[in-house]
């Protein structure tokens, strides 16, 4: 089984803007305009108009026909009762769409910042995390901090839960090689990979444990 994860470039010319506009919802061109910042709003037509174009390729439908819901915790899934599964996440001039068919994904990318107070963030992750954490090195500890990050965000989403769910209930640090698990839900395991993207971001994938593969795809794919 596969997950398909596609990059998306966000630079201006990349998705004209007018394009991006004829295809969105009502309810995408609402929000968009709600965005206090212009480049802002461009970014969000641009990712969600190229995931409306990848969606209507597996569903054979014009990007303007696909039918998009919210699950019970707010995650947009499909309208009716297609088994595909997809999850979107944006970070600035890059995008990733992670699909498959029947396993709920999670995907996070984010622009790898130097100037984020990482110390005071690791408040958000468990107590084992902030105290390995912060007994790394500058460089080392920025690069696990958005690592970590990632995995768990792209855990959160492929749950549902998002990041209401707390990135403190995921211990990444004592968990085996890429499996992590809710303290409260279980056996359910989520498998987590990281995603090898371009310089100064990072990225991760998540979907229920199994035998699944990552399969990158392109949007110039014919």
């Amino acid at each position: 089984m596969f997950v398909d994860v596609w990059p998306i470039s966000l630079f201006p010319d990349d998705i004209p803007v007018p394009e991006a506009e004829s295809v969105l919802s009502s309810e995408e061109r609402q929000r968009a305009d709600r965005f206090r910042f212009p480049k802002h709003a461009i970014r969000y037509r641009q990712c969600h108009a190229a995931m409306r174009h990848v969606l209507g390729r597996y569903l054979n439908v014009s990007p303007g026909k696909v039918e998009l819901t919210h699950g019970s915790r707010g995650k947009p899934r499909l309208a009716g009762r297609s088994n595909l599964r997809f999850n979107l996440s944006h970070s600035g001039d890059l995008a990733l769409l992670a699909v498959s068919a029947g396993l709920d994904v999670g995907v996070d990318v984010e622009a790898i910042r130097h100037d984020l107070p990482v110390d005071g963030l690791a408040r958000f992750f468990t107590v084992a995390e902030r105290e390995r954490l912060l007994a790394m090195r500058s460089g080392e500890k920025e690069r696990t901090f958005f690592r970590w990050w990632t995995r768990k965000e792209a855990v959160l989403k492929a749950d549902g839960s998002g990041l209401s769910g707390g990135l403190d209930r995921l211990d990444i640090s004592n968990s085996p090689p890429d499996l992590v698990r809710f303290p409260d839900d279980g056996e359910q395991r989520w498998r987590v990979q990281d995603l090898e993207v371009e310089a100064g971001y990072a990225a991760a994938v998540a979907a229920p444990d199994g035998e699944w593969q990552v399969r990158w795809r392109r949007m110039n794919e014919a």
